[in-house]
């Protein structure tokens, strides 16, 4: 049977959207004919012109702006014939916010109950796997969702700074609509699917954000009718500026509009069965209705972007700052690698540890090694500066996940069993003695949610232990990834790994044991981390780290620290009074200074820039520098060469030619670049993070480049502000001449 279904499955869905669009086009006529006899027409209030407002034209206005075509992403009913005039032209303008801000005390209740919605709101998660969830996907693809939703859960209650946070989401929801997000999560699911169990209510549950499909589910039917009503007389006052739209001009702007959206769907390959005419009884409206609310949509919308559009019209003296803003000057800039930006005297100290361990004795304090020790030496000497390099492929799982296997039934037989709940009661201190599996389960289900979730994981992590087969079932099914590993001091450090040392023994084992080590590389266990390494690969012999590679990998700051705990009693007496008794973390720095009394001796001799003293100890090197690269800029001493040795080069100068215009530039550049002659060299320059750097003025060029595209912006960011000020404006009006009527309908009609 179920074969019979999954073989003609496409027609039944064929079938079906058939069904339901004939159903929606047959209750959307019958709801029409049947609201135009029982209905009838009456006066609800006065525009701001004085003319009546009239039920059933603020009404029609209402329904035919309440949807648009982008309800498509969040499964509600579209309206094919609507671009979008309250989602582009009032929510993202700051319109909306402003109608909401003067008016929210009739708003406020429909607000409340939407707000509420959102806080008890929870999104679909997985029973058996908590990590395939909506969130998940959310944070992955639009995280400020999450961050929105997170600040919403919080407020007490609703104001309206909670309607501009609704309407941020309300926008970025779009970005995933219901239908792919169910995609996604079922192709994680079956990421899983040898242990987790496919979930019924994926296939089934509707996973619209907060159950929202319309602008009424978001912000209720009050703030759809208040839009209506600001929309209809922003229309009119739009005519008393002679502003026109005819009739047939309307018409034919809503079939533009509606063979453009048929098209945008095709190319998104939705399913769209139903036609002009059929979009208008489902929206309960004849033609003339439709165009009739279309003529006040496009009346409001020129009145307003013509306001909006009218700042920035001469361009040229934009144009011509721009050509004395963007004057090019073309450089030669030496500076030193990133690794040698130093920020403190520990950060010196580190550089001077690294040179004493690596390099052969220089007796210039300040120069930088140009020859060095062999790798035997300096693995006597300071094995951890040492490394040798292996590639495998890696696969890591967490014991935790692969618990999840375990059926909650038998967790919970787990559990009770006396030497468990032992372990448990150990680790869990609210569990209470028991002495039968009946007493353990009760005491169990007497825990809140919290304690429950917490004791049934550990459980699961226990259980684990038992079933190895779970473990080694994760790790097949995991994915490996090509890693380089590096070995140093007889350890490889890998995040999640607790006892490196024990699995560089175990890569120095492969070629003396291969049988045992490749044995326990296929299933290393650290914690509640497992690997297995495949493909393991040697690719260098032992080499001498680099400054960049010994700080990133924390073996040089572990030999500072080594340095500074060996020193520390020694040089105590020699700090302040006031930090004579405080503990060695303490007065790090302070040390460090203490230590470095030669090298700052040295740097005074060199007249540096004021600067900072760590950053002082390269700004030495760089006057040196200059000198020598004012008579040969190519100087092999200073400038690092093609092909050169890394650890000869990460003690040279970096040369780019770099083109600095008066906006781009660093403040220090644009002070000298544009004040200097061609072909002279800067002094030298320190900046607060340390960078030090010079540069070589080759010259300079007038650029006249186009700056239509910040004007742009700058224009539809004004414009937006032009805008909400003619609204509120507008709005004030409309209070004035009492022409905000909500509700529209009251509950009894």
């Amino acid at each position: 049977m179920l074969n019979f279904f999954r073989k003609y499955q496409k027609y039944f869905l064929v079938m079906v959207a058939v069904m339901v669009t004939s159903s929606m086009v047959f209750f959307g006529t019958f709801s029409a004919i049947s609201e135009t006899q029982t209905k009838p027409d009456r006066r609800v209030g006065k525009a701001v012109d004085g003319s009546d407002l009239r039920f059933l034209e603020i009404s029609a206005l209402s329904r035919f702006i309440g949807a648009d075509r982008d309800d498509v992403a969040s499964g509600g009913t579209p309206n094919l014939l609507n671009d979008g005039v309250i989602r582009r032209d009032l929510i993202s303008s700051g319109i909306a916010e402003i109608l909401v801000r003067e008016s929210f005390d009739l708003l406020k209740d429909n607000l409340s109950e939407k707000l509420h919605r959102i806080k008890v709101y929870k999104g679909y998660e997985h029973p058996g796997a908590p990590f395939v969830s909506a969130k998940q996907v959310w944070e992955r693809i639009s995280p400020a969702v999450n961050q929105l939703w997170s600040q919403l859960q919080t407020v007490e209650a609703v104001d309206p700074a909670s309607f501009g946070q609704i309407a941020q989401i309300y926008q970025l929801q779009t970005a995933v609509p219901s239908d792919w997000l169910r995609r996604i999560l079922v192709m994680q699911e079956q990421q899983y699917k040898q242990w987790l169990q496919p979930d019924a209510r994926l296939r089934q549950e509707d996973l619209s954000l907060f159950g929202f499909h319309s602008l009424t589910d978001w912000f209720g039917k009050n703030f759809v009718d208040l839009m209506a009503e600001f929309i209809h007389n922003a229309s009119i006052v739009a005519e008393e500026n002679g502003y026109c739209v005819s009739f047939e001009e309307a018409k034919g702007d809503l079939k533009r509009i509606f063979v453009e959206t048929r098209q945008k769907l095709q190319e998104a390959k939705y399913p769209n069965l139903y036609s002009y005419q059929d979009q208008l009884r489902m929206l309960g409206m004849d033609e003339n209705e439709a165009v009739s609310s279309w003529q006040k949509v496009m009346l409001f919308r020129r009145y307003f972007q013509d306001l909006s559009n009218s700042n920035f019209l001469d361009q040229m003296p934009y144009t011509e700052f721009a050509s004395v803003a963007n004057e090019k000057a073309v450089v030669d800039l030496y500076q030193w690698p990133d690794a040698l930006k130093l920020k403190s005297g520990l950060d010196v100290l580190a550089l001077q540890t690294y040179v004493e361990a690596v390099a052969q004795k220089s007796t210039d304090l300040l120069s930088l090694p140009t020859r060095f020790s062999s790798v035997a030496e300096v693995e006597k000497k300071a094995p951890e500066m040492v490394a040798t390099l292996y590639s495998a492929k890696v696969y890591a799982i967490d014991k935790r996940e692969a618990a999840l296997k375990a059926p909650l039934k038998e967790v919970w037989q787990f559990e009770t069993v006396a030497d468990t709940w032992d372990v448990l009661k150990k680790e869990f201190v609210f569990l209470q003695t028991a002495k039968t599996p009946e007493e353990r389960f009760k005491l169990l289900n007497q825990l809140d949610p919290t304690q429950r979730s917490k004791v049934d994981s550990y459980a699961r992590r226990l259980l684990t232990d038992k079933h190895p087969e779970w473990v080694r079932d994760a790790l097949d099914a995991a994915e490996g990834k090509q890693t380089q590993l590096i070995l140093s001091a007889g350890a490889i450090d890998l995040p999640h790994v607790k006892d490196p040392v024990r699995l560089g023994g175990l890569f120095q084992k492969i070629l003396s044991s291969p049988e045992t080590a490749l044995l326990e590389l296929n299933q290393f266990e650290s914690g509640d981390a497992v690997f297995r390494f495949e493909n393991i690969e040697k690719i260098s012999d032992p080499t001498i780290k680099t400054f960049k590679e010994a700080l990133a990998d924390g073996s040089l700051t572990r030999a500072v620290d080594k340095q500074l705990e060996s020193k520390f009693t020694k040089l105590r007496a020699k700090l302040p009074a006031e930090k004579k008794e405080k503990e060695l973390s303490e007065v790090k720095e302070d040390l460090s200074l203490l230590m470095l009394k030669d090298i700052k001796l040295a740097i005074d001799k060199e007249k540096v820039e004021e600067g900072s003293f760590a950053a002082m100890r390269m700004g030495a090197l760089a006057i040196r520098a200059r000198a020598d690269l004012m008579k040969n800029s190519n100087d092999p001493k200073w400038i690092r060469g093609e092909g050169e040795s890394p650890l000869t080069a990460q003690f040279k100068l970096e040369c780019k030619e770099k083109q600095i215009t008066r906006l781009n530039g660093e403040n220090w550049m644009t002070k000298d670049l544009f004040v200097l002659a061609p072909n002279t060299w800067t002094p030298i320059r320190i900046a607060p993070d340390g960078a030090v750097a010079f540069t070589y003025l080759k010259n300079r060029e007038i650029t006249n480049e186009p700056v239509l595209d910040k004007v742009k912006l700058g224009k539809e960011k004004i414009g937006n502000d032009i805008q909400c000020l003619l609204a509120k404006k507008l709005f004030a009006r409309m209070q004035e001449t009492r022409a905000v009527i909500i509700p529209l309908q009251n509950e009894a009609e």
